[in-house]
């Protein structure tokens, strides 16, 4: 009886949603997206957007978001649009598809939210902040437009006691005072170092210099503007380097991984990558950089694969951090890589088995590894 009234109910909708479609002139989609980290809250929906933009002029896209959300700020800005609305009613019409597989063809599925590999962040887009003036909160710390570096490095507090996250992210992590050097650099160069992340696994630093907004001087909107105002974000491979990605802005990514060509796609154009090496314990060789792209990675496993096939992650030395900040800062201001640095990524580039998706991201997204490391570790080309 219940299956009954719900089939029933899916083909009233069904019949006055084709019914308002063209009396409008108007296509409805839906969709829901997990919003409890903020990488997904953020490149799910941008994803989405972009879709309807290229297929529809005219469209309404309505949301459930499941889940704690990770930062209201974000999810205000894109409230504002009169396209975009968020409904917890959305997550019962998609649930009605069982009854009714026409309504199957008004929800956008994980393919197009989540795509192997996109060709997003190659395009030029309009910030998503309705913004145009410095947050109070930045002036306050004295952070000025462009003025300053974000720099964020991943551990195992979130994962482990915040999110409790059973899948093994341990590779990603890596050590806040890798940036030492760098941070030095930094405030030689008339520049300010901004600590930024909401949780972090310890809050002691050796260096004096950096400003710190982490734990109780994180908030979400500061998340989202220390990042929209910063001259650039030094970060790993984290959800919250989805805001740089969002805004359309150049990053350099430190100790990258999985480096292979359809997670490079979620990179933001010009942005700039330093992938963690992988080094084989049976022959104390480090993967050659096609051999990292090719790894079989699934970051859902919920076991230490690295270590299982006798592998270990070398995290980025001070050093390699340091000299990926010269090359981006300078990129940043001159808009110009040397030949050298062209050739060497080119290269790599053409190593890789998926050609398509290589090319895409050498000629389109112009992602690149910094020179410095590439002549460092040029026997792994």
């Amino acid at each position: 009886m219940i299956s009954l009234l719900k089939k029933t109910l899916a083909n009233i909708i069904i019949f006055k949603l084709k019914f308002l479609e063209k009396l409008l002139n108007i296509n409805f989609r839906f969709i829901r997206i997990e919003q409890n980290r903020i990488g997904h809250l953020l490149t799910n929906i941008d994803q989405s957007i972009d879709y309807m933009n290229d297929n529809f002029d005219n469209y309404y896209l309505f949301i459930y978001l499941n889940g704690e959300c990770s930062n209201n700020f974000i999810k205000l800005q894109w409230k504002n649009s009169n396209r975009i609305f968020y409904s917890k009613l959305v997550k019962r019409f998609i649930n009605l598809s069982n009854y009714n597989h026409e309504i199957k063809k008004y929800i956008l599925d994980w393919d197009i939210t989540q795509p192997a590999f996109t060709t997003l962040y190659s395009k030029k887009k309009n910030f998503f902040i309705r913004r145009n003036s410095l947050s109070n909160s930045l002036i306050k710390y004295k952070i000025l437009n462009e003025k300053f570096i974000c720099l964020h490095n991943r551990d195992r507090y979130f994962s482990n006691i915040i999110a409790k996250d059973k899948n093994f992210l341990d590779y990603k992590n890596f050590e806040f005072s890798d940036f030492d050097k760098t941070i030095d650099k930094i405030t030689e160069d008339s520049l300010t170092p901004v600590r930024i992340g909401k949780y972090v696994e310890s809050k002691i630093m050796n260096n004096k210099k950096i400003v710190d907004m982490t734990s109780e001087a994180s908030n979400d909107e500061l998340d989202v503007l220390l990042q929209y105002f910063a001259k650039f974000t030094i970060i790993g491979g984290t959800g919250l380097a989805a805001i740089t990605t969002t805004l359309r802005k150049p990053c350099l990514y430190i100790n990258y991984l999985p480096f292979h060509a359809r997670q490079l796609s979620w990179v933001s154009r010009n942005s700039m990558v330093i992938p963690k090496l992988i080094k084989n314990k049976n022959n104390n060789k480090f993967l050659r950089f096609n051999e990292l792209n090719e790894m079989n990675w699934d970051i859902h496993q919920q076991y230490d694969f690295i270590s299982n096939n006798n592998l270990e992650a070398i995290s980025n030395t001070g050093d390699d951090i340091l000299n990926g900040y010269l090359e981006m800062k300078n990129f940043i201001e001159t808009k110009e890589l040397s030949k050298d640095v062209e050739y060497l990524n080119k290269l790599v580039f053409e190593s890789f088995k998926d050609r398509d998706y290589a090319n895409y991201l050498f000629k389109k997204t112009k992602i690149r590894i910094p020179g410095n490391f590439l002549k460092k570790y040029q026997d792994l080309i």
